[in-house]
């Protein structure tokens, strides 16, 4: 066979073995065939592990690699030491996509010469799906030029550049370029901070291809005493990011992507972290490490550009509280957020 049109990594750890089956055959049932698969079992246990073997045995397109366990990144970078497709898609293990997505991008990119092509996603819980209308219109495009004759691509937009999946890459972009492993949260925004210097054309397809399967418990979301220093290390990571490039043109939208993401993770700490019901503090003590957490640099920055953000209205809300200091008013809001995720399931 041609060298791959793409390469889907996909890493695996103990992943429901019906989640697995199903992401792994709406990779194999994609109508583009001139794919490759590298699913990375990042130390799972023996069921997973069988899995993986089994689903390598039924497709010659599927190379599965075992190592141990260093997490996402680690198991993403493995893939992509060995990718050789046009280019690469990541893919989480319980998450499926459509079956002309990989095609319809795989054409979109190459017809555009596109460095990156990207699309809409639904969320699936368990008793609901949210289709995430990102953009309205197909065919957006970013051009590093800035031709101002086209619709513009935003794609400094944290619903796009808060994700590594739900896109498509030319796979020069990873040439001396990878996942920092030492990061935990927000490690897909770091990324991208550093592969979008090197765009110079993107593309994005208003359909909804990608179902990103919402589990509330997650490691993104569930509770960890860690997440302050994890976010923060993060932070810090796109500073330096940053830094490298401040004299380019892209200036102004790095600073502003910057405070997005900062908003975000101030957001993830207040639901996750701070005001998360496996947290055993009390209300005072709370609110105390939440306005310790408010005042100190980049989230003061973000809070005080809270009306000037590129976030939904839903999630200023919650850093206007705080702008306020009106911490009543975010625990509230995090409440409901957590209401709303018993309800979908």
């Amino acid at each position: 066979m041609s060298r791959p049109k793409v390469t889907v990594i996909v890493p695996v750890f103990n992943t429901r073995e019906r989640y697995l089956k199903k992401c792994i055959s709406s990779i194999t049932e994609q109508t583009l065939k001139n794919i490759e698969i590298i699913i990375v079992d990042d130390g799972s246990g023996k069921d997973t592990f069988e899995a993986v073997e089994a689903a390598a045995g039924t497709d010659d397109r599927i190379r599965a690699v075992h190592k141990e366990n260093g997490g996402v990144s680690s198991a993403r970078n493995t893939g992509l030491d060995t990718a050789e497709g046009e280019y690469i898609c990541f893919m989480d293990s319980d998450d499926w996509m459509d079956k002309d997505c990989l095609e319809t991008a795989y054409r979109t990119a190459v017809r555009k010469k596109a460095d990156m092509v990207g699309w809409r996603f639904c969320r699936e819980y368990e008793k609901k799906r949210e289709d995430i209308r990102i953009f309205h219109g197909d065919g957006l495009v970013y051009s590093v030029e800035r031709n101002r004759t086209i619709r513009e691509f935003p794609i400094y937009d944290m619903r796009i550049m808060g994700y590594t999946t739900m896109k498509l890459y030319k796979r020069e972009l990873f040439e001396g370029r990878r996942y920092r492993e030492e990061l935990t949260n927000g490690e897909d925004t770091e990324l991208n901070f550093r592969l979008y210097t090197e765009i110079r054309y993107a593309v994005y397809i208003d359909r909804p291809f990608y179902h990103y399967r919402f589990v509330a418990d997650s490691a993104v979301r569930g509770y960890n005493e860690d997440f302050l220093n994890r976010y923060n290390q993060t932070l810090r990571a796109i500073k330096e990011d940053i830094k490298e490039v401040l004299n380019t043109e892209m200036k102004e939208e790095l600073k502003s992507a910057f405070l997005d993401f900062t908003a975000i993770s101030y957001l993830m700490l207040c639901m996750h972290y701070v005001f998360s019901p496996k947290n055993k503090r009390g209300y005072r003590d709370k609110v105390q490490e939440l306005k310790m957490i408010s005042g100190t640099v980049p989230y003061s920055e973000a809070i005080a550009e809270a009306g000037n953000l590129a976030i939904p209205l839903t999630r200023k809300m919650a850093l206007i509280c705080a702008k306020h200091n009106f911490y009543f008013g975010v625990m509230c809001i995090v409440k409901v957020k957590f209401l709303l995720y018993k309800l979908y399931g």
